[in-house]
């Protein structure tokens, strides 16, 4: 019997030596489609001085790029990719994050808070592009001259249940607060109306 408890708490502690050298390891592996970058530079925010530090940096060979270190809890992250104007914002968490950079889109795999916030953007764009469609269909009876009146005010209204909706699901997913809705505000918190920025707490 001691034999065994024994060897429960040497793995015990085997198990917990391992963890403390791996479980704040991650891997942040990048393959561009589409992308023309030469190297990729990993930011992280500094939470008490809510500044952007560099994590690390690779180059890009063959379309790919990986990034590795530590870090001792989940964190907003940001990719700057050489040639490439917009940064990439994400939740940096522990284990493996893939990403895939096309020209149209951006792939990314990783851990529950990246899901989280991916499901939140998927939404928004969603929306947006519902906008951007009924934009281009009224633009497009405006220079056909084929607009009537019923058909511009059903495409007002529409315009303005999108926005609305966009407004508050980005105000819901801030106000649920973490490293999601902390991310978010930095991103759309001045993108929101009076009315919805009120309602931010």
């Amino acid at each position: 019997m001691k034999i065994i408890s024994l060897h429960i708490v040497l793995f015990l502690l085997f198990a917990l030596c391992a963890c403390s050298n791996n479980c704040n390891d991650f891997t942040v592996n990048c393959s561009f489609t589409g992308v023309k970058t030469d190297s990729v530079t990993l930011h992280v925010l500094e939470g008490d001085y809510d500044m952007m530090r560099t994590a690390c940096a690779a180059t890009v060979a063959n379309g790919e790029a990986r990034l590795q270190g530590q870090i001792d809890a989940p964190v907003i992250a940001m990719l700057k990719m050489s040639g490439v104007n917009q940064p990439f914002y994400f939740i940096l968490e522990p284990g493996v994050t893939s990403m895939q950079f096309n020209s149209d889109c951006t792939l990314v795999h990783g851990g529950q808070l990246n899901h989280a916030y991916a499901i939140i953007e998927e939404q928004r764009d969603d929306l947006l592009k519902q906008r951007v469609a009924n934009r281009k269909r009224y633009l497009k009876l405006v220079a056909d001259s084929t607009l009537t009146q019923k058909q511009e005010l059903t495409m007002m209204k529409t315009d303005s249940v999108l926005c609305d909706s966009i407004q508050r699901i980005t105000v819901t997913a801030i106000n649920d607060g973490g490293l999601v809705g902390t991310l978010l505000r930095q991103q759309y918190a001045n993108t929101l109306d009076s009315l919805h920025r009120s309602q931010l707490k």
